[in-house]
């Protein structure tokens, strides 16, 4: 969705060193300046289209992208609301290790954002082996570790 607004605001430029997929955004982001970025950058847009937008004859990016919302719901949507699945772990994250980041420098941003994200997967990690009862062989090591040190 980044990707989208960036378009809109006229901020986008792709250098080519990364690869572009599937980009998902919301009907807000509808727009032909932004389905059209997308393509031409090798992406596939997955938009939804609002309940006003007109059918496009024609084989431009919209209109592919228009029939293929309207004969292919199911598989659009099913595309779409991955986007669902990045916006739930975005959530947990600001719940659990906060908003905010206060570095000064872009280096210090980066790595205080991918800090935080490691935090946020360790946490996920250990709720899910507390959940499911996994217990890894390392957890038993350290535990046999620590008392042989408290009673040697």
């Amino acid at each position: 969705m980044a990707v989208v607004a960036c378009v809109d605001k006229g901020l986008w430029e792709h250098d080519g060193k990364w690869a572009i997929g599937d980009v998902t955004a919301d009907k807000a982001y509808l727009s032909h300046n932004n389905v059209n970025a997308v393509v031409a950058v090798g992406g596939t847009p997955f938009i939804p289209f609002k309940t006003n937008s007109l059918a496009v004859h024609d084989d431009s990016p919209w209109g592919r992208m228009y029939h293929w919302f309207a004969l292919n719901r199911d598989s659009f949507l099913a595309h779409y609301h991955q986007r669902s699945n990045v916006e739930t772990t975005f959530s947990m994250m600001k719940t659990k290790v906060g908003d905010a980041v206060r570095s000064k420098s872009d280096i210090g941003l980066v790595n205080e954002v991918l800090a935080k994200a490691l935090a946020h997967n360790i946490c996920v990690v250990i709720k899910a082996m507390e959940t499911c009862g996994v217990e890894q062989p390392f957890c038993a090591t350290i535990a046999h570790a620590q008392k042989e040190a408290v009673f040697a």
